[in-house]
């Protein structure tokens, strides 16, 4: 994908027209993106001979270039889509499994390292709904979401070549990982019942669905990012960073599975926040406890 047409880069998440973009430059490139490189190499020394790889933006403005990046630091965006005719007719090959990626915010500074980890051609009408809310970065109405935009952007795109988009053309499906920043947990000591905070998109929580049932599952999802609001308002009055290029993911913690994490913090401190109760399903057991 190196010298592909930047259309193939940018149909990665854009979903709007105007799909007039390119990669940078060698002398273009945000000094960020070399130091994110190096980063990354330095913790994993067996990339070390690895040319850096291409480094581009989502979509053609600052709202959804910058939204899009984060979304993937996040971990929520997992993947991206364009039309295999686009290929074809750049005689262009299909992305390859491994291959690496920087993704920058619209201005060009570094956010993410992600690497390629599957890809299927499959028919527009036949994209699943479960593919639609990796790609979009949200479970809510995501196939309907997902439709309606690439239906829009690929029509569009198509009218400008004197194309017409149907229903049943095929589409390149791309899955990715977010490789950089690394899904690190930092906790701040407090007592050994504790329980991390979790988001409502938590891997580890979707399975809990259903033994807790679907009504204490989103009440508990609620508490918890009520009282995550609340602990980090308290780490903001005591000065504690908590929040630095970490990707914020989380993980249950019980008094008989402790966390293993590392304290040695750029900048010296705990960053990270638990919250005390014997389950989450507990409600009533939050507490919100002083720092130790």
């Amino acid at each position: 994908m190196k010298n592909l047409p930047f259309i193939l880069l940018f149909i990665l998440a854009s979903c709007k027209p105007a799909p007039k973009t390119e990669v940078p430059t060698e002398t273009e490139i945000d000094p960020s993106v070399y130091k994110m490189w190096e980063d990354f190499i330095q913790a994993n020394p067996g990339f070390k001979n690895e040319e850096i790889p291409e480094s581009w933006f989502f979509h053609n403005n600052q709202k959804d270039a910058d939204r899009l990046a984060e979304l993937v630091v996040e971990g929520k965006k997992t993947a991206s889509t364009g039309l295999y005719a686009w290929y074809e007719e750049a005689g262009a090959d299909l992305p390859t499994v491994g291959t690496k990626h920087i993704i920058t915010n619209f201005d060009g500074t570094a956010q993410a390292i992600i690497v390629t980890v599957q890809v299927d051609t499959v028919p527009f009408n036949q994209i699943s709904a479960a593919y639609a809310a990796i790609d979009m970065g949200t479970e809510v109405d995501a196939l309907a979401q997902w439709k309606k935009a690439h239906r829009a952007f690929f029509q569009n795109t198509l009218e400008e070549s004197g194309q017409k988009f149907t229903e049943d053309m095929l589409v390149v499906c791309e899955v990715f990982k977010t490789l950089w920043p690394q899904e690190v947990l930092y906790e701040i000591k407090l007592n050994e019942r504790s329980v991390v905070g979790v988001s409502p998109d938590s891997l580890q929580l979707e399975a809990m669905e259903s033994k807790w049932g679907e009504e204490d599952y989103f009440t508990a999802m609620d508490d918890l990012m009520w009282y995550s609001a609340q602990m980090m308002d308290l780490l903001d009055s005591l000065q504690i960073p908590y929040i630095n290029t970490e990707r914020r993911r989380f993980k249950i913690v019980t008094p008989t599975e402790r966390l293993e994490v590392d304290n040695d913090t750029p900048e010296g401190g705990w960053r990270y926040f638990y919250f005390n109760g014997e389950t989450i399903a507990g409600k009533d057991l939050f507490e919100l406890l002083e720092l130790k």
